[in-house]
């Protein structure tokens, strides 16, 4: 669907974005744990640092939360909320096909790039069926946030017992002062 496309694109751009710093280009791809059953609560672990990735084509940015893990600090020493804010265009955009086919490129080793080709398809991502990827974005913001125990969310132990599955959406106006330069989550890692 469009929406798991979006999902897989803002994880690809963060991907990107990891494997074009040094410090990160090493273990880029190990750390893409968003498709893996037991991380599914997070996009990018590294060591005791998660990172969840959102990615918005609205004209309104807000942040939509599918899950009352995805938000949740348990087991973790810092969470960071990386929005990517982008706009719909027809062409000189990226699209889910042109952000897989420059990772492949800058991947340079054989098994690393194997455990990517697999970590797609766990997304739903199949090269037989890239002609229904083409959708172009252009890229108008990028937000980054630290979620700490005063950022608005919803977490799995402030449920009723019963409840499960929750979503909501956050005002990107509500977490301003959470706000971080993507730069700075990279000095925490």
């Amino acid at each position: 669907s469009i929406k798991q496309q979006k999902g897989l694109i803002g994880e690809l751009l963060f991907l990107k974005y990891l494997l074009n710093n040094e410090k990160t280009s090493a273990n880029a791809v190990n750390a893409w744990t968003g498709a893996e059953q037991e991380f599914q609560s997070k996009d990018f672990t590294l060591g005791s640092v998660g990172i969840e990735i959102k990615f918005t084509s609205s004209k309104q940015p807000r942040i939509k939360v599918s899950s009352e893990r995805q938000l949740d600090t348990e087991n973790l020493s810092d969470l960071f909320l990386v929005l990517y804010s982008t706009e719909a265009v027809k062409d000189n955009g990226f699209s889910l096909n042109s952000l897989v086919a420059q990772i492949r490129q800058t991947i340079s080793n054989d098994e690393e790039r194997s455990i990517f080709n697999a970590k797609l398809q766990l997304n739903g991502y199949f090269d037989e069926d890239s002609e229904h990827y083409g959708k172009m974005y252009s890229l108008k913001k990028i937000f980054g946030f630290t979620v700490t125990s005063d950022f608005p969310k919803i977490v799995k132990n402030q449920l009723p017992l019963g409840i499960y599955d929750t979503s909501y959406s956050i005002e990107i106006s509500a977490v301003e002062s959470f706000i971080i330069e993507p730069e700075n989550i990279l000095a925490r890692i």
